[in-house]
């Protein structure tokens, strides 16, 4: 893993420079730049595939092409004796090198055989060609802005606030879709002008032209026929394929464990083929209604592992708010990703500079409660007559008070019955029309009602036609993937390297996920039971013991409900009713009918928005914000 920067259309030696050193931390191991007519790349490099050899960036024989790399190829090492099939000679033993080898095999189309994790930028000078990509499922960020005819990238924002000709502005527009969906969604962020690349897409810049293309995308949704059992035993070997990739390295990789099936399951698989003693660890609170610390601790004790237990409290955030935010840049509303700030600190001190998560396994199986909910409402839906699904509902749930306990949830199945509201994915800050109505300012109201670029980037994936209409759970998880673990992986990705580890997601693998959606809808949620062809191979092949593979979905949750109506109160309260942003697009007046929720989970997660969003705007508006240290 690394940090990777640059431009293109222009020269500045001391330019590039700066956007490497502020991005340091990703790559504390080495740096090194090109210049060549108008075009730089920059790299901050970490080892860990050819600790020695793999410093970037990197060449083909001739010096004709050369790259800067971020992340992993898990396939490389096949790629390469391809390659070396055909004489192409090697100088590192890096995964890096592979790539220039492939381009010079494949042109543009080899970034189609990488099954990994990567961001990169490949100049061919004879063809005075610069080729920007990222990875098909969007676990590693890769930054854009073109501004007068040059475009300059980065792996992180702050990279690119070096160069004097961006001008910072908050988009609202993507401060809208943050208030909807946790986080800024699709190319957008709160920074105007700065963009994301998306998964899967690639900035090819050649004879002054600038083009952005898709490269990659899912295109099989087409659902078998076989038995349950071929299903099983199909998951297992891709599992046992997938795990075993992301274990490539030349360093000690650990685990975040969060006692969960999808992280247990990953931990079961990796000691089949991981020799040297695990390092694992785990977040808590110190709240037994939201911790997962003792599952974690058993699953620990069962596979033997060096455990770490990591405990967050408030008075810590509050010293540490200052680095996370300035870390995190678009600010994001789950919490999960400020516990990767933690969890990759601890494993720093124990000199882990690569780990394994379970993320993605809910994207992956169906384990989410909105795939549940679409189901029942389509089971709703073909029973009521047209005039009370498609009218009377919508008209009645929308009378409803903003403070009903069960508000939000009959708003949202009203929504997927009448057809009025996609899936919008997983998480969300105001994600009902009327919240966000009754919350905004009306001046902001105004202003973003009819442009909801996220929620329609949302129903557009949600009615992708190449979906069987009936496949809801394959609708809702190509949202997810395309819309919430996007925007999340970049965040993870930022949290993890502001103490430069590593983090693998195994059950985000592209082929993994692309068997997935053949899986039959009936195998993924089965009487009731989520992820049930992932849990019924876990319990096959006695990966985990039953308490665990069966154990009901508990889900990573904070107390910030606790913090909020407690040590947190007034700090919160205070960031909040002080912020020139929130002021501007909140209803001031109604801010106190949410902290005086704050102990109600539901109303507590819209406050830690809110606060988030005023950390953030005071760290890189308001102040000059922190370098690194």
């Amino acid at each position: 893993m690394c940090g990777i920067c640059g431009f293109y259309g222009f020269e500045d030696k001391d330019l590039l420079n700066r956007m490497c050193d502020i991005i340091s931390y990703r790559g504390p191991d080495d740096s090194g730049i090109f210049l060549d007519n108008k075009i730089g790349l920059g790299s901050r490099r970490l080892s860990i595939i050819d600790v020695d050899g793999g410093n970037q960036p990197i060449t083909n024989e001739d010096e004709s092409v050369w790259i800067v790399y971020n992340g992993e190829t898990f396939n490389y090492k096949d790629l390469k004796k391809e390659l070396e099939e055909r004489n192409h000679k090697f100088y590192t033993s890096s995964d890096t090198e592979v790539l220039v080898h492939l381009y010079e095999e494949h042109g543009e189309e080899f970034v189609k055989k990488l099954r990994g994790m990567f961001a990169f930028a490949l100049w061919d000078s004879g063809a005075k060609k610069l080729i920007i990509a990222r990875d098909s499922i969007g676990i590693n960020p890769l930054y854009y802005t073109i501004t007068d005819g040059v475009l300059l990238f980065a792996s992180e924002i702050k990279s690119l606030l070096e160069y004097s000709g961006i001008k910072k502005e908050v988009d609202y527009t993507a401060l809208n879709d943050y208030l909807i969906f946790q986080a800024p969604v699709g190319h957008k962020t709160l920074f105007k002008g700065i963009n994301s690349l998306l998964p899967g897409n690639m900035i090819i810049c050649q004879n002054g032209k600038i083009q952005i293309r898709s490269y990659w995308d899912f295109n099989d949704f087409s659902i078998s026929s076989f038995d349950e059992e071929y299903y099983i035993h199909r998951l297992m070997d891709t599992l046992k394929e997938t795990v075993k990739m992301h274990l490539v390295s030349d360093v000690p990789v650990g685990m975040y464990l969060s006692g969960g099936v999808d992280s247990s399951t990953i931990l079961a698989l990796m000691k089949m083929f991981y020799p040297d003693k695990i390092s694992t660890f785990t977040v808590g609170f110190g709240y037994d209604d939201t911790d997962e610390l003792s599952f974690a601790r058993e699953v620990a004790g069962i596979m033997g592992t060096d455990h770490t237990e990591i405990i967050i409290q408030p008075g810590d955030l509050i010293n540490n708010f200052s680095k996370i935010i300035w870390h995190m840049e678009d600010p994001i509303a789950d919490f999960g990703e400020i516990a990767n700030y933690y969890l990759s600190s601890a494993a720093n001190s124990k000199k882990i500079k690569a780990t394994l998560s379970g993320g993605g396994g809910d994207e992956a199986f169906g384990g989410y409660w909105g795939y549940r909910a679409l189901i029942r409402a389509s089971r709703i839906k073909k029973i009521l007559p047209s005039f009370l699904s498609s009218k009377l509902l919508p008209s009645a749930s929308s009378i409803l008070p903003i403070w009903f306990p069960k508000s939000l949830g009959i708003k949202t199945y009203a929504g997927y019955i009448s057809g009025e509201d996609a899936y919008k994915g997983n998480g969300g800050i105001f994600p009902v029309k009327d919240e966000r109505q009754f919350f905004y300012s009306g001046r902001f109201y105004d202003a973003v009602k009819d442009n909801g670029y996220g929620e329609r980037m949302a129903a557009g994936y949600f009615k992708n036609r190449a979906i069987p209409d009936s496949n809801l759970i394959s609708r809702a998880q190509y949202v997810d993937l395309k819309i919430y673990v996007d925007a999340h992986m970049l965040h993870a990705d930022k949290m993890n390297l502001a103490h430069s580890v590593e983090v693998r997601y195994p059950l985000l693998d592209k082929e993994l996920l692309s068997f997935s959606f053949t899986i039959p809808e009936n195998l993924k949620i089965k009487d009731s039971v989520e992820k049930y062809i992932f849990r019924k191979t876990v319990s096959e092949y006695k990966l985990l013991p039953k308490k665990i593979s069966g154990r009901k979905k508990k889900g990573f949750r904070s107390p910030i409900e606790h913090w909020l109506s407690g040590e947190l109160k007034d700090y919160a309260r205070n960031t909040i009713t002080e912020s020139e942003l929130i002021n501007d697009v909140m209803n001031r007046d109604r801010l106190d009918f949410l902290f005086r929720r704050s102990s109600n989970p539901w109303f507590a997660q819209k406050i830690w928005g809110l606060f988030i969003l005023a950390l953030w705007y005071e760290i890189y508006f308001q102040k000059k914000g922190i370098r690194n240290e």
